[in-house]
């Protein structure tokens, strides 16, 4: 006799040509760095003061040092993307124990702001102060003058940083600084004979 033998059914699944669908993390904006612009001292227009290298410690190609008068200043010309408020950092050095404030003047305007900088124990030893300042959309010029017969500290360079800190108060010293005529030479000079007594 021929004995029959039935074997179970096998169910094959079913073939899709669909790709199993893997779930993609959110895709997320990395964040914005904080925008800087830096403008080395030596590069503005100086009026009673030379750019120098002989006080180590500035970063730039070298830092400018005002004359020890009433009146020695400093313009940077800068360049913003928009109106606002930009924080102003100032790297400077001051060797004596005076402080030796600057008026801060803004595109030609009679109002200005004032900025202490007090001693820094050397002229190799450089200090940050920062002032907030309303600046307009493109090109700026910031004139840095000095208040008394002392001078300005040295200074190596500012930086600009747009923020939403409120500006500094305008001062209540209305004195106009002298326009004086700025050649195209003078802010390439170099006095050797000063050694450290800036």
């Amino acid at each position: 006799d021929v004995t029959s033998t039935s074997y179970p059914q096998v169910t094959e699944p079913p073939v899709t040509s669909e790709e199993p669908q893997v779930t993609q993390p959110p895709v997320t904006d990395p964040p914005q760095e904080e925008k800087e612009w830096i403008y080395y001292a030596c590069d503005g227009e100086i009026y009673l003061g030379v750019t120098e290298t002989t006080n180590g410690g500035f970063t730039g190609p070298s830092y400018v040092n005002y004359d020890n008068v009433t009146g020695s200043m400093l313009t940077f010309t800068v360049n913003v993307p928009s109106e606002g408020n930009y924080e102003m950092t100032v790297r400077f050095a001051n060797g004596t124990e005076t402080a030796r404030p600057l008026n801060i003047y803004l595109n030609g305007s009679q109002e200005n702001y004032s900025m202490d900088f007090g001693g820094t124990g050397a002229w190799t030893s450089w200090q940050e102060n920062k002032i907030v300042l309303p600046l307009k959309n493109g090109e700026n010029k910031i004139k840095t003058v000095a208040v008394t017969s002392n001078g300005g500290p040295n200074v190596d360079y500012i930086k600009l940083v747009k923020t939403d800190k409120e500006a500094a108060s305008v001062n209540t010293n209305t004195v106009i600084p002298y326009e004086p005529p700025v050649s195209a030479n003078a802010k390439q000079m170099e006095r050797l004979d000063r050694g450290l007594i800036s």
